[in-house]
């Protein structure tokens, strides 16, 4: 599977500029590298000027959506990254977005909202982790609540919905299939496929939340993926707590980070990577704007997981499935 990262700088509240530097961007990406997706960060058409993002998610999140899905169409290449978008129940979100060359759009709302660039103040949060089913050469979706096998035949992958509840209550265990997990170990065998790839998806600060990632891994995720916006004075932070989550789920994990300053001066430092299940950097755009790709071998987490079975180890209501905020209730 071939992974490209388009790290770029962000203009707040400049969204036809925004979308202009990233068109340019994916076009590069899909011509150089003819890549299987494509990422964006986080927030990348709009930024962070809060005060600015109702009028953004009802007046252009529409419309620069309708542009990915063209793009996708065109270039034959499926798209991530963030925007504020308004949910159906009027409130706005930071919505990850997939879009398929099919038309197809997967989206997970960001769940660990972040206080220090008041995220909380104005968005409301995810519920539900996703999981996206991916073809080895393309992507294409079904509605993530829709268990139904009522996909066209010539869609050249389908999405499957983990969307999992992650509200830890004393139910959680329930939320996997019971055949396959029982109180002492996750029989991970069964979730491996040689041509689809079980991905995640996470936003930025989620990063700093493992078990959201364990709770993925266990039920078969082996690709991580993350857009961020992470400012430079946590870039070390960054950069570890992005290998950690790839070394204790052993999966890989591809991250795409913002670049560049803010209006109100604040740097944001870049450093997008695809880091291994073993914790190697495989692709490390440093600190500028540019495009990068490689190409993973999906394989080699169910290899390294059967050889190693680290997940294996966990044990209920210690290392999983803990509700930390009930938990001196019988």
């Amino acid at each position: 599977m071939k992974i490209a990262l388009v790290q770029m700088s962000v203009s707040d509240s400049k969204v036809s500029d925004n979308v202009k530097r990233a068109e340019g961007f994916i076009r590069e990406a899909a011509v150089q590298h003819d890549p299987d997706i494509i990422l964006l960060p986080e927030m990348w058409s709009s930024g962070f000027v809060c005060e600015d993002w109702a009028a953004i998610a009802d007046n252009e999140t529409p419309s620069v959506l309708k542009k990915l899905v063209g793009w996708s169409e065109e270039l034959d290449v499926s798209i991530g990254g963030s925007m504020i978008t308004r949910r159906d129940d009027g409130e706005l979100a930071n919505r990850f977005y997939i879009v398929a060359p099919t038309g197809d759009v997967v989206e997970y709302d960001k769940i660990h909202l972040f206080p220090p660039m008041q995220e909380p103040e104005y968005l409301a949060p995810g519920d539900d982790r996703v999981h996206v089913m991916m073809d080895i050469g393309s992507v294409s979706g079904d509605d993530l609540e829709d268990d139904e096998d009522d996909s066209d035949e010539n869609l050249a992958a389908q999405i499957e919905s983990s969307e999992a509840e992650i509200d830890d209550d004393e139910d959680s265990d329930d939320e996997l299939d019971e055949d396959e997990l029982d109180e002492d170990e996750i029989d991970i065998s069964e979730y491996y496929s040689d041509d689809q790839v079980e991905t995640s998806l996470s936003i930025c600060y989620d990063l700093r939340f493992p078990a959201m990632y364990r709770a993925s891994a266990r039920e078969g995720a082996e690709l991580f993926l993350n857009v961020a916006a992470w400012p430079k004075p946590r870039g070390l932070a960054l950069r570890t707590l992005a290998t950690a989550r790839a070394i204790e789920n052993q999966a890989f994990l591809a991250l795409c980070n913002r670049v560049g300053l803010s209006n109100d001066g604040l740097d944001f430092c870049g450093g997008s990577m695809v880091v291994s299940p073993l914790g190697e950097i495989l692709l490390d755009l440093g600190e500028t704007e540019g495009v990068g790709c490689v190409t993973i071998d999906h394989t080699d987490v169910a290899d390294y997981r059967n050889s190693f079975d680290v997940l294996a180890g966990d044990v209920d209501g210690i290392d999983t499935f803990v509700d930390y905020n009930n938990e001196d209730e019988d």
